[in-house]
């Protein structure tokens, strides 16, 4: 249930981010500049500007409706669940933080790279010990 809520918000906000880039296009051609362009007659604007409301509707309509179908094409929603458990299974380094790659290799080797500064503090206070009981 959490992991459906999770590729439901995931979903939401990939069609919130393409809704948004198709209005911020849209809107580079505003209504003035659109009914400028046919130079015509002032009585003209307001018959320019509804049709220029109802192609841009109708372009982020479809715009939209393309990002639906694409995604169901290309089985986006498995791909967002995929990447969601890539993202729960990464190990946990010993800063507290998860590795960001998913490659076991490139994984074994952050994981590796990640423990060398507590391994060198090993290594020397392991060092200091020594040194101490030789010195008592």
């Amino acid at each position: 249930l959490l992991l459906r809520q999770r590729l439901r918000m995931a979903k939401l906000q990939l069609t919130h981010l393409f809704a948004s880039s198709v209005d911020e296009a849209l809107g580079s051609c505003s209504e003035q500049a659109f009914c400028d362009g046919f130079n015509l007659p002032a009585e003209h604007a307001q018959v320019l500007a509804r049709a220029h409301q109802q192609a841009t509707d109708k372009l982020r309509g479809n715009a939209l409706a393309e990002l639906n179908l694409i995604s169901d094409e290309h089985g986006v929603d498995a791909a967002l669940g995929r990447l969601d458990s890539l993202k729960a299974e990464r190990p946990l380094l010993p800063d507290g933080s998860r590795c960001l790659v998913a490659a076991p290799k490139e994984s074994a080797l952050m994981l590796n790279e990640a423990a060398q500064p507590a391994r060198r503090r090993h290594v020397q206070a392991m060092r200091s010990a020594l040194e101490q009981a030789r010195g008592s």
